[in-house]
């Protein structure tokens, strides 16, 4: 191909041939490790993702498990909350009792204050 595009020979010698090898099998070393490397993360990047493939499906699991029982706390939790809420309004409506109690036992003792006074 040299010969036929430039009109010329070209001779390869033994020291030029070597060169040629060493060359060819440091490029060969560079490429087989960036591949390597290629491959490393290609075989990381498959075991992680198994991983976390596995990891899910335990999470799966555990929440289909674990449903019921939060649904049963949900309905418990709700329920609490109406009672705590009509203890509530009771306790208000105690209040209101008592209120208005301490106020009349403040006139009469106000009363009983003045009697005494005269």
């Amino acid at each position: 191909r040299f010969l036929a595009e430039l009109k010329r020979n070209y001779y390869v010698t033994p020291t030029s041939y070597l060169e040629l090898i060493s060359s060819f099998i440091i490029t060969l070393k560079a490429r087989r490790q960036i591949v390597q490397k290629a491959k490393w993360r290609y075989d990381t990047g498959l075991d992680k993702i198994n991983d976390a493939k596995d990891q899910v499906s335990t999470l799966q699991i555990e929440l289909n498990e674990l449903e019921p029982v939060l649904e049963k706390a949900a309905r418990e939790t709700g329920e609490m909350r109406e009672r705590v809420e009509s203890q509530k309004a009771g306790a208000v409506e105690k209040k209101a009792v008592v209120e208005e109690e301490e106020a009349k036992a403040n006139q009469q003792k106000a009363v009983a204050g003045e009697i005494q006074a005269d």
